[in-house]
């Protein structure tokens, strides 16, 4: 025992060293937990980000619904328009065939005023006579045929009237397709875009898969190279991939798996520390120790 604190006495200045050490390496091991600490909170806040980017695109992947609707008010507002240029059409055969109506009855009434003034000329009947079977036979089909062509024009004005509506209309609705289809065009090619965007995304999203799996087993790379590909996962606005559920959660797996690692290394560290402190306390207690032995030791002399 007194041999022991010789040794002790006689090298003072090697256990102060090892205290020094010690107390360095112990404030180096909690620079590196709170680093860790760090690391590990930044991985959790990037986890989130990634997390509510991936949220944000599930709610815009019905973009190929929204494409397809905007396809199809395109198809509506053409084929109505389609609809009324029929209508336009049949009622400009309908008109036309009134046209030749009336052509034939204005034919039928010059031949019967013809047949009237040659009676006339030859003496079969007077132009104020009033009676004669055939004259006014005439007369009356000349009558009737009159009238047929006033109620014939009648009807061709008619038609024209709605001719000229349907005209209008498919000017107005012509103008109207072709505002419709700019604007289906635009969202159409903005949905485009934004799906091409997503789609990017979605290779990001498996290349980053890649390096996290090329990087499994070394925690601290990983944390270093996420932290780098992370930049690259920003998602874009506009827009949706069908084989996004599941690179989402297989991204989840594995962001889930890294940040176990980095617990587990950090409740390492920890441990390390808290034995590394027990360390120092014993060696304080020893230099403690010397200490009272040196006073003693100074007493006998």
């Amino acid at each position: 025992s007194m041999n022991m604190s010789r040794s002790r006495l006689e090298h003072p200045d090697k256990t102060t060293d090892k205290i020094v050490r010690l107390v360095t390496e112990n404030s180096k091991m909690k620079e590196r937990n709170i680093k860790d600490s760090k690391m590990i909170d930044l991985q959790k806040s990037s986890i989130q980000r990634l997390e509510e980017q991936l949220e944000k695109r599930d709610r815009q992947s019905d973009i190929y619904e929204k494409m397809k609707s905007a396809e199809e008010d395109k198809r509506k507002a053409e084929e109505e328009a389609d609809k009324y240029y029929d209508q336009y059409q049949k009622e400009e055969v309908k008109v036309s065939a009134l046209h030749e109506k009336v052509q034939q009855k204005d034919k039928e009434i010059k031949q019967l005023q013809q047949n009237v003034e040659s009676m006339v000329a030859k003496g079969f009947v007077k132009k104020d006579e009033k009676s004669g079977d055939e004259f006014r036979i005439l007369k009356k089909k000349f009558t009737e045929v009159y009238n047929e062509l006033q109620d014939t024009k009648k009807k061709v004005a008619s038609l024209e009237r709605e001719i000229g509506d349907k005209k209008l209309n498919i000017i107005l609705l012509e103008s109207s397709l072709k505002e419709t289809e700019e604007k289906c065009n635009k969202k159409i090619k903005a949905y485009e875009e934004s799906y091409e965007m997503l789609e990017d995304h979605k290779r990001s999203l498996k290349n980053q898969i890649r390096n996290l799996e090329g990087q499994i087993n070394q925690p601290d790379d990983t944390i270093v190279n996420f932290q780098q590909s992370k930049k690259d996962s920003s998602l874009p606005l506009g827009k949706a991939s069908s084989a996004g559920g599941a690179v989402d959660h297989f991204t989840n797996i594995l962001l889930q798996e890294e940040n176990r690692k980095l617990k587990q290394e950090k409740s390492k560290y920890e441990k390390k520390t808290e034995k590394l402190q027990h360390e120092l306390q014993r060696l304080q207690k020893e230099k403690k120790e010397n200490e009272h032995l040196e006073e003693k030791v100074a007493q006998l002399r």
